[in-house]
């Protein structure tokens, strides 16, 4: 009878959760040890679907700062062997590791005295036997009912990798900014960037001067589509009006309201962002302060000088040109 997905899931999860019991822990931290102090490349190399996890695998050590190369186990004996320096490690993936295309890459390591790292689940196997440094993965039962299809044992080989990835990155002091400059791209990369890659600039301001009346004022706030001006004296920001405060204000006075100056009536606390907060950090002020507008100051210095201006459309617009932001509308 076969099995319902949420079946074979349960089955599944009961043999991953033996790993907690069945790997040996000292010998992965060891490789945690080995692979975080690594002098050369780690060279990644695996066939079929281990390949495709060690391409994983390289691909993650690069974006923490170790250099990483993955080489196809049967392309290596034809010239790919080139690329292994005598500081490099060599870091073989393999279920079996009975895979005759593994033994030039093992033998060319034993004979140019290049560290070998093994992760298998055949003890017995030329490539556990010839490795120095072991890490033997449990032998557990593949998902029903092609049982010979590998599905928990890739699962397994990825949680280790993945475990490496992590403990190797904290070793090394590893942080989000310095993610952030391996990986520039998508959602990452923008939500990390500092915000003075976004916010408006220059001409694109709507700074008054605080002896402004408010009809000129809206004049300013409608030709800079901002939806706010900022008050200052002697360039410094002494305050905010937004579109809102004028809508909530025309409630009880709309006869010579217009003619008030913008300062009897502006926000002497304006919200603030130091310039080199992140774009991720401003998201969370937008949320949590519900304004629509954030002034972007050096907070180390004194007075508040305007560095600019981020208005919440031009963080959550989802394709932004990072660096000319001239045909934003809000």
């Amino acid at each position: 009878m076969m099995k319902t997905p949420l079946e074979i899931y349960v089955k599944q999860k009961k043999e991953i959760d033996q790993l907690e019991y069945n790997l040996n822990w000292e010998e992965l931290d060891k490789f945690i040890s080995v692979l975080s102090k690594a002098l050369g490349h780690v060279v990644v190399s695996g066939i079929g679907k281990t390949g495709l996890i060690g391409r994983l695998f390289s691909s993650g050590l690069n974006s923490i700062g170790v250099h990483s190369s993955f080489i196809q186990a049967s392309e290596a004996s034809h010239g790919d062997l080139g690329i292994l320096r005598s500081k490099d490690i060599v870091f073989i993936i393999s279920k079996s590791g009975q895979s005759i295309e593994f033994y030039p890459v093992i033998d060319y390591c034993l004979a140019n005295n290049i560290k070998l790292m093994a992760m298998t689940s055949n003890k017995e196997s030329y490539l556990a036997y010839k490795a120095n440094y072991l890490l033997l993965v449990p032998k557990m039962e593949e998902m029903p009912p092609v049982d010979i299809l590998p599905s928990t044992s890739n699962i397994l080989f990825i949680i280790l990798c993945e475990l490496l990835k992590v403990n190797i990155a904290t070793i090394r002091g590893f942080t989000n900014t310095m993610f952030v400059k391996t990986h520039p791209g998508g959602r990452i990369g923008n939500k990390n960037l500092s915000i003075d890659h976004l916010m408006r600039t220059g001409n694109l301001l709507p700074i008054i001067d605080e002896d402004y009346i408010l009809k000129d004022a809206l004049l300013v706030m409608t030709k800079k589509l901002c939806g706010c001006v900022l008050i200052t004296r002697e360039d410094e920001l002494i305050g905010i009006i937004t579109d809102g405060d004028i809508r909530r204000a025309l409630q009880f006075d709309s006869g010579a309201f217009v003619d008030k100056r913008v300062i009897d009536i502006m926000n002497t606390n304006p919200i603030t962002i130091d310039e080199k907060a992140t774009i991720e950090e401003a998201e969370i002020i937008f949320a949590q302060k519900s304004v629509s507008q954030l002034v972007v100051i050096d907070k180390n210095s004194l007075p508040k000088k305007i560095k600019g201006m981020v208005h919440f459309m031009d963080v959550n617009r989802q394709n932004f040109e990072r660096y000319d932001i001239t045909n934003i509308r809000t």
